[in-house]
């Protein structure tokens, strides 16, 4: 999960560093209200906590994705001889 907000002033998107999960968290660890400076313009403004936003990664869902493929294929690779026995009622044949 990244932690974003967009600069009051170029709306380009901030993307926050600290190691927070949540708003709670970056509340707790620098206030209600903080201070960042924009990489595009260069401007610094305060943001409120309510501002943040929160996306999600891809990373996560990518490896969830190859840990399904690469599982189904191993699954079926060790049951592949039951599967295909001709007295089995679950024959998929």
């Amino acid at each position: 999960m990244k932690l974003i907000l967009n600069c009051k002033n170029c709306r380009s998107e901030i993307e926050l560093k600290y190691p927070v999960n949540d708003r709670a968290e970056l509340a707790r660890e620098r206030g209600d209200k903080f201070s960042l400076k924009c990489a595009e313009c260069s401007k610094e403004n305060k943001y409120n906590v309510n501002e943040v936003k929160a996306k999600e990664s891809k990373l996560i869902a990518m490896i969830a994705f190859g840990i399904l493929v690469f599982g189904t294929g191993i699954i079926g690779y060790l049951l592949k001889d039951y599967l295909f026995m001709p007295n089995n009622p679950y024959n998929v044949l």
